[in-house]
């Protein structure tokens, strides 16, 4: 996995200088998280990664790889993927600073915010956020809250996006 081609070019963007060798590199980047399969890479590389620069990189493109790909995913995909992502990631990793973990809550409330979910479709979720919100654990409150204000912070820009749409098209 080591020299996987998305590492491969993580490591070359963190290396760059010039403001239009990043423009490029960031392209080179951005075709290749929204190729299939590359959430579930991205995710297997952040395991085995333990410098907090790349941790921060490859989280922030699990991040755009989600919003771009979710919605094309097998339904077996994204149980993968939510299960990956809330238990194995979030929940049970103490390795992660807060920069990553927001960056992984965030991917959660953009799942969250893409396929429209409701209590039924992933109780794990939300038994976790009732479970933060009793604060007998500090880690987990922190990681709850942080899930939680990405899922509002999504719905309150689709609340905002609806008004706006609906006052532009009375005028």
């Amino acid at each position: 996995m080591n020299d996987h081609p998305i590492k491969v070019e993580l490591l070359k963007f963190l290396q760059i200088k010039n403001n239009e060798e990043l423009k490029r590199q960031n392209k080179v980047l951005s075709n290749l998280v929204k190729e299939p399969g590359s959430s579930m890479i991205l995710m297997s590389l952040l395991d085995n990664e333990e410098v907090h620069s790349l941790q921060q990189l490859i989280s922030n493109l699990l991040k755009k790889s989600i919003a771009k790909r979710f919605l094309d995913m097998s339904p077996e995909e994204k149980e993968e993927l939510k299960k990956t992502l809330l238990f194995k990631h979030i929940l049970h990793s103490t390795k992660f600073k807060d920069t990553v973990l927001q960056k992984l809550c965030e991917s959660v409330g953009a799942i969250v915010n893409l396929d429209d979910l409701n209590v039924d479709q992933w109780p794990e979720l939300y038994q976790i956020l009732i479970e933060g919100m009793e604060f007998t654990d500090k880690n987990k409150t922190m990681k709850s809250l942080f899930i939680l204000d990405s899922i509002l912070q999504l719905e309150t820009e689709n609340i905002i996006y609806a008004q706006q749409k609906l006052f532009f098209s009375k005028l």
